[in-house]
């Protein structure tokens, strides 16, 4: 068996569980119509239904699809915050130096009285 084919069989749990990223859902998808060796283990796992003790492993799943879901809000956020913070710096030090300058400005005209 290919290396690849065993990369592919690593990442097809992950696509059945919806919580794969784009990239390897695509990878696997593109892989399977070429190989049938993968293909039938990608139906298998994806034809495969949890017994109704496995409600933890449900739930785990639910939480990892929600989790996902969240990750670009978070990096959203943390971008919109950071940009923030950089703003607010540089009006501080705009006005830090527009009150220099103005006191300059007094200054010299104080000399010239």
């Amino acid at each position: 068996m290919k290396l690849n084919c065993e990369i592919i069989k690593d990442l097809i749990p992950q696509c059945v569980d919806e919580i794969a990223s784009d990239d390897s859902v695509n990878l696997v998808m593109e892989h399977i119509l070429t190989c049938e060796s993968c293909r039938s283990e990608y139906e298998k796992q994806k034809n495969y239904t949890y017994n109704t003790n496995d409600n933890q492993v449900q739930t785990l799943i639910k939480i990892r699809k929600k989790l996902k879901r969240n990750k670009n809000r978070i990096i959203v956020i943390i971008v919109v915050m950071t940009l923030l913070l950089f703003l607010v710096v540089y009006i501080l030090c705009f006005l830090q130096a527009i009150e220099k300058n103005h006191f300059i400005i007094m200054e010299c005209m104080l000399l010239n009285l």
